[in-house]
């Protein structure tokens, strides 16, 4: 019945004269087959793309990352479907944008799919921790987000840094010879080129797979 409701149209934020919704009272008594129907009707606000009642959901304090009948959580559905609205609002409800598909991360699964809008927003928490990877040199992490769809000549649109830009700053070898063999361009420019970028931070970048576009100045 709570489903039935749910599905057609009911507001999942009314309250009783205590202040609680259906959600907080079933909470309360455990009636979990109550709380399931909530997060049922979570995915299929991500399925039809419907953020106001996607909002309603999330406010009466469905987990992002719940799951369905299916066991496919909002975020994957949304992110199917090519909701990007809905895939940002969930991100900032706490939805794990690097949890794993059969086919991939999420990323992988939007650029399958030719859902540009969608890829744009997944990026930003991707290359966050790809640039800080980055920074601290740690090239498992490097490679663990590149394999999961991002570009090796990503940019930061904060800095306008490249990550071989990031990475020969750090004096990162390991790092620069991952992003080579993963398709980056070592001779890549933004607004400064790779060399000054060595120059300025006094770190020395050899030449990496016989690329001689940067050399050590020493």
């Amino acid at each position: 019945m709570v489903q039935l409701l749910l599905e057609a149209g009911a507001d999942a934020c009314v309250k009783n004269h205590k202040g609680k919704t259906a959600r907080d009272i079933a909470k309360v008594s455990n009636k979990t087959y109550v709380l399931r129907a909530f997060d049922e009707a979570l995915a299929r606000a991500a399925i039809s793309g419907d953020i106001t009642r996607m909002r309603n959901l999330l406010a009466t304090g469905v987990d992002a990352n719940t799951t369905n009948y299916s066991g496919d959580t909002p975020l994957l559905v949304a992110v199917t479907q090519g909701h990007a609205a809905i895939v940002e609002l969930l991100l900032e409800a706490g939805a794990d944008p690097f949890q794993t598909t059969t086919d991939g991360s999420l990323l992988l699964v939007a650029q399958r799919h030719g859902h540009d809008a969608v890829v744009a927003v997944l990026e930003k928490p991707f290359k966050t921790v790809l640039f800080s990877a980055v920074v601290k040199g740690n090239t498992t992490e490097v490679t663990s987000m590149l394999t999961q769809g991002l570009s090796p000549n990503c940019i930061d649109e904060m800095s306008g840094q490249t990550l071989m830009q990031v990475a020969v700053a750090g004096g990162h070898t390991n790092v620069v010879a991952r992003l080579m063999e993963a398709g980056g361009n070592f001779t890549q420019t933004t607004s400064v080129t790779l060399r000054s970028v060595a120059a300025t931070a006094g770190t020395v970048i050899l030449p990496v797979a016989g690329d001689t576009s940067l050399s050590s100045p020493y």
